[in-house]
């Protein structure tokens, strides 16, 4: 390169530094008027065919935004993301509309969102009590997956997309639920940012449909669209979406949702000229092994995979918390004091429950729903609850070999345990633990 070739694309490059300094994001149209090459040109004295080949130039050297079409355009990448706040999608945009899309304006209004800020490090806590510290099992078989949970969530600038694998009923839910509570008091999110649940499974006879709930739609799109719509994605910018049976996205709805994990962007149905923004953080959860159905290319933007346990996984200690829990939730829910015979705590610790969690809960309803007929029928002091109100799940787990887990009783024959829903669990827990 000669020394006239160097002061050439020095001069260049000073010059389109100092207009992207002076270019304000508010007014876009106008401040792409005053960086024209013609008008480049005027300035630098330089011709305009030899200016666009030292842009060029630093285009390549990947110092410049290039945006094509006519005219086209060239900015300083440093200097517009200082800015922006937040690293561009790409150095090259193909139309200036694609371009403007960056700045999620409204083409007629230019009317510019503060961009999300950075989550400054110094102010997470990483050591708050949240509810994922009270999980039952959180100093047992979970605290790995809690470790890995914590771990995604701080991690900058704003988290890791995790999949949560585990049998129906292992508490997938109420883990990704936990989730966000430790975003929420770690400060890795802002406090008003939402958590938005959605079932894959609800739409996945109609993908169409499923796609335009996740990422809505504008007016024609389809067939009864009369109007633009806010699809999850931009309801939730900001906070956590959580997928339940994600497995259940079709190919389409998949790569849709990994060009979101790769650079924060999507589209709604039937919108071709223009990409939306959002900063989502993406937890799914699925019962299957996520290789045999997902995408690859889908699984590669997954960072973190939590194995959930089931119950049988689950200590035997973790499963009699479990049961004192979800009979405490009942008293509260009666407003009664339960009395518990302890040979119905023994069954519900050993029978089989294939559903895991959730179906120990519903059992547990189901019985304390028959012992209340029978306190209503004939009115005690007490809500008792015994063998005879066990409900048919339950003695159907009975029935299943399951030699392995039963030999030595919990509980004392002949024992009852009391459960006041008035009573804090963590007082009632300290009483029978095992």
């Amino acid at each position: 390169m000669t020394m006239k070739n160097k002061k050439r694309i020095e001069r260049t490059w000073l010059a389109v530094q100092a207009s992207t300094k002076q270019f304000d994001i508010k007014d876009i149209k106008k401040s792409l008027d005053n960086m024209r090459i013609q008008i480049l040109s005027e300035q630098l004295g330089i011709h305009p065919s030899n200016l666009s080949m030292e842009l060029n130039r630093l285009f390549h050297l990947g110092k410049l935004v290039k945006i094509r079409g006519r005219p086209t355009y060239y900015l300083a990448m440093e200097e517009l993301e200082k800015k922006l706040g937040r690293r561009l999608d790409s150095n090259e945009f193909d139309h200036l509309d694609r371009f403007l899309s960056q700045f999620d304006c409204d083409m007629e209004k230019n009317h510019l969102p503060e961009p999300p800020p950075y989550v400054d490090d110094k102010a997470l806590n990483p050591s708050v009590h949240s509810a994922l510290d009270e999980l039952i099992g959180s100093r047992r078989s979970l605290l790995p997956m809690i470790k890995q949970a914590k771990a995604s969530i701080l991690y900058p600038p704003n988290g890791l997309h995790t999949l949560l694998i585990g049998p129906t009923g292992c508490g997938k839910s109420l883990f990704a639920t936990s989730m966000y509570d430790y975003a929420i008091r770690s400060n890795a999110i802002r406090p008003e940012s939402k958590f938005t649940v959605f079932n894959c499974a609800s739409l996945s006879d109609n993908p169409q449909l499923l796609l335009s709930h996740l990422f809505g739609y504008v007016k024609g799109a389809f067939t009864g669209a009369d109007k633009n719509h806010i699809g999850l994605v931009e309801y939730t910018d900001g906070g956590i979406l959580f997928l339940d049976e994600i497995h259940r996205l079709n190919h389409e709805g998949q790569e849709k949702l990994f060009l979101l994990m790769d650079n924060g962007t999507f589209s709604r149905i039937g919108e071709t000229n223009k990409t939306r923004h959002a900063t989502v953080m993406i937890i799914g959860a699925t019962t299957i092994n996520p290789t045999e159905i997902m995408l690859d290319t889908f699984m590669r933007r997954i960072q973190v995979c939590i194995n959930m346990p089931s119950l049988m996984e689950r200590t035997i200690e973790e499963r009699f918390e479990s049961i004192l829990y979800f009979f405490w939730l009942e008293a509260k829910c009666l407003k009664k004091r339960l009395l518990i015979e302890g040979n119905l705590i023994n069954i519900f610790c050993f029978y089989e429950c294939k559903a895991n969690i959730g179906q120990l809960s519903a059992d547990i309803k189901s019985t304390c729903a028959n012992a209340y007929l029978d306190y209503l029928c004939n009115p005690k002091t007490q809500l008792k609850i015994c063998l005879k109100h066990i409900c048919d799940k339950v003695k159907q787990g009975l029935l299943v070999n399951n030699s392995d887990r039963i030999g030595s009783a919990i509980l004392k024959t002949g024992s009852e345990i009391v459960i006041d829903g008035n009573v804090a669990f963590q007082y009632i827990l300290s009483k029978y633990e095992i």
